[in-house]
């Protein structure tokens, strides 16, 4: 997970996530998780994989603070699994969060959770204005 990305190859929008060694991100930030799935059953027709995602955003007594439904997540042409999601932290309480991810292989019906801790701090403090030349 993470909050920050890399600037975008070719000016594009958006660019992979910054690979951040980190659990603690700011009140009001935009939270980031990118990651891949490896190793689904494929359908013997399309030759496809078909793996459904969603999550939950925890706080630290287990009650749900956000997330959302399981959805498909569709395979690029070559069959490759891979997705980007993000929730802001603007409403977030100060404290320490876990996001559940919650995986299904939809064709060999296996399922996968995973769970990534992380803080929420105070606001960032807003760097104050300079003082007006000679003052």
């Amino acid at each position: 997970i993470s909050d920050t990305r890399e600037a975008p190859s070719g000016g594009g929008p958006g660019g992979r996530l910054a690979a951040l060694a980190r659990r603690d991100f700011p009140q009001g930030a935009q939270l980031f998780c990118q990651f891949e799935v490896y190793g689904a059953q494929k359908d013997q027709k399309s030759g496809m994989p078909r793996v459904s995602m969603g999550y939950q955003v925890r706080r630290s007594d287990g009650s749900r603070w956000s997330g959302t439904n399981p959805t498909i997540i569709n395979p690029t042409s070559l069959g490759k699994l891979s997705r980007m999601l993000g929730f802001s932290l603007e409403d977030a309480a100060p404290g320490d969060y876990e996001m559940v991810m919650y995986f299904k292989d939809e064709l060999a019906g296996k399922t996968l959770e995973l769970k990534e801790p992380f803080t929420v701090t105070d606001r960032l403090a807003q760097a104050a204005p300079a003082p007006p030349p000679g003052q």
